[in-house]
């Protein structure tokens, strides 16, 4: 599971699973945590320059983006498969 340093993802009380590894990109890397790459393609491919009436539209148009990302294939792959995520997938395995 990749955490950022949100004060929730550092509580001392959670106990990580056996199961689990946690990768901890730096704060000063953005372009290298998934969810920022896969937040700037949705707001590239399916809402940029679009002015939404209300916040319900502005998530259904979200939705609506990721869902397509989903098909992506090896572009979805491309956005999120990093060098650092990989190396713990494989520790963990």
């Amino acid at each position: 599971m990749q955490v950022d340093q949100a004060r929730w993802h550092q509580s001392k009380d959670f106990k990580i699973p056996e199961n689990m590894a946690l990768i901890e990109p730096s704060s000063y890397r953005p372009e290298l945590n998934p969810v920022e790459q896969i937040g700037a393609e949705v707001r590239e491919q399916f809402r940029d320059n679009q002015l939404f009436e209300t916040l319900e539209d502005l998530k259904k148009q979200r939705a609506h983006g990721l869902k397509k990302m989903a098909a992506y294939g090896k572009r979805l792959e491309s956005l999120t498969n990093f060098p650092h995520i990989r190396n713990v997938i494989q520790k963990v395995i």
